[in-house]
C-alpha cells in the first residue's frame, strides 16, 4: 500500500473523529449512519474510541452498544434494534460487520428497501456504523454509493 493511501486513511479518520466530536458538542449534525471502509484495525479502533467517548458512557456500555455481524444477524434485526428506543440508555451505537452479506446471491430487494426506509426516518437516538472491509470492496463500493448520496447524507 502506498504512503499516499495510508495518508488518506488517517485523513478520513481525522474527519470522522472531528465530525463525531462536533456533533457530541452540539456544533454539528450527527448522521444516522456511517460506512467505515478499510482493513486497518488501528484506524477502526480510533473511530470506535471517538464514538465511545462521545456517545457511550462506560457505565452504560452494556446497554447502549451493539456489535453485530451480518453473517449471523439479518439486516432486519439490525434495523429493528436501531429503531427500538433503549429503556436503559439514552443513546444506542450499533456497529455492523460483514456488510458483504448484503451482496451475496439473491436480489436482496427487501433488505435494501428496509435500509432505505430506515434512513429516510431514522431513530435520532441511534447511530449505525457499517464496517466495510477490503475483501468486499470490488463488489460493494459501487452498491454503497446510494448510501453516501442519499441515506447517510443526513
Amino acid at each position: 500500500m502506498s504512503g499516499a493511501r495510508w495518508g488518506a486513511g488517517f485523513t478520513a479518520v481525522g474527519r470522522f473523529v472531528a465530525e463525531i466530536e462536533a456533533a457530541a458538542a452540539g456544533k454539528g449534525a450527527l448522521k444516522p449512519g456511517y460506512v467505515l471502509a478499510g482493513d486497518e484495525a488501528f484506524l477502526l479502533d480510533r473511530c470506535r474510541e471517538a464514538v465511545f467517548k462521545a456517545y457511550v458512557p462506560q457505565k452504560l456500555r452494556d446497554f447502549c452498544l451493539s456489535d453485530l455481524d451480518l453473517s449471523g444477524t439479518s439486516i432486519f434485526e439490525v434495523l429493528d434494534r436501531a429503531q427500538t428506543p433503549s429503556l436503559m440508555a439514552p443513546f444506542q451505537v450499533i456497529f455492523v460487520r460483514n456488510v458483504r452479506q448484503l451482496y451475496t446471491r439473491g436480489a436482496k430487494k427487501d433488505e435494501f428497501a428496509a435500509l432505505d426506509r430506515y434512513f429516510r426516518s431514522p431513530n435520532p437516538q441511534a447511530l449505525l456504523i457499517f464496517w466495510l472491509t477490503s475483501s468486499a470492496f470490488p463488489l460493494t463500493i459501487a452498491a454503497w454509493s446510494w448510501t453516501t448520496k442519499t441515506a447517510l447524507s443526513g
